[in-house]
């Protein structure tokens, strides 16, 4: 193990948090219908400019982003740092090649099995963690030539993505991790990109359901006027209680003029 400093991730999230953004079925919307969604009724979240600004967009969706950085593990697993240009262009640097140096750290150190959504986690914080040390070392650098920035924005992203590849061996890896360590099904599952979203937000719209979203919005809107008359009812209520005593007494003066 190496005693090189890793960067503290711990606080991206509350440094960067999410904003509002467009779902998959509305960003089909807008392709297909060429319809401008109200910011207002964005049924998704992603990354703010301030984060995109660093770091890029180093997954598609925000939540798998926030799965990965909610995940526990001990930091005491992950490898010496390389640079994040030397994982891209080197092919021994594999997400296998990762796993099995974490599993020999993991024994010699005594620590409890690694289950798959750890194991991806440290890896994205790995690749995160080169993205930050690479990016302290070039100093003012980063923000002056955006060339280099994206380049390693890119980088960043390819590595992460690099979990799910080769994919036979990465499921076959976990397979037979899953036998030799007794780890359960849901120890070792392959959790797919957007896993975490809305699934009927995952659904590219077609005519049908695009009726289906107008219905929503009608609905939501019969639901405010519904509020709205409801209120109006409240108040009209308290009108006619402060007026029925004056007509009760209306009425008892005319009661008494027919008396007489």
């Amino acid at each position: 193990m190496s005693s090189t400093i890793i960067p503290d991730l711990s606080t991206i999230i509350a440094r960067f948090p999410p904003v509002p953004g467009l779902s998959c079925r509305q960003q089909s919307i807008e392709i297909f219908y060429l319809e401008i969604v109200d910011p207002a009724k964005y049924k998704a979240i992603t990354f703010s400019q301030s984060f995109r600004d660093i770091y890029g967009e180093p997954m598609t969706y925000y939540t798998d982003f926030l799965r990965f950085m909610n995940t526990q593990f001990s930091k005491k697993i992950v490898p010496k740092l390389k640079s994040l240009s030397e994982l891209v262009n080197n092919k021994t640097f594999t997400f296998i090649w990762f796993c099995k140096t974490v599993d020999n750290t993991v024994k010699q150190l005594g620590l409890a099995t690694i289950t798959r959504p750890m194991m991806e986690a440290a890896w994205v914080y790995y690749a995160f963690s080169m993205f930050e040390s690479e990016r302290g070392k070039l100093g003012q650098e980063f923000w002056d030539n955006h060339r280099r920035r994206e380049r390693l924005q890119a980088a960043l992203r390819s590595v992460i993505d690099r979990r799910f590849h080769p994919n036979e061996k990465v499921e076959k890896y976990w397979i037979e991790k899953r036998e030799g360590f007794g780890l359960s099904r849901d120890d070792v599952a392959r959790k797919e990109e957007g896993c975490d979203e809305d699934p009927r937000q995952m659904r590219i719209v077609e005519d049908e359901d695009e009726d289906e979203d107008e219905d929503e919005d009608e609905d939501e809107d019969e639901d405010e006027d519904e509020d709205e008359d409801e209120d109006e009812d409240e108040e009209m209520e308290m009108e006619m209680e402060d007026v029925e005593p004056e007509n009760e007494r209306r009425d008892l003066v005319g009661c008494r003029k027919h008396a007489h």
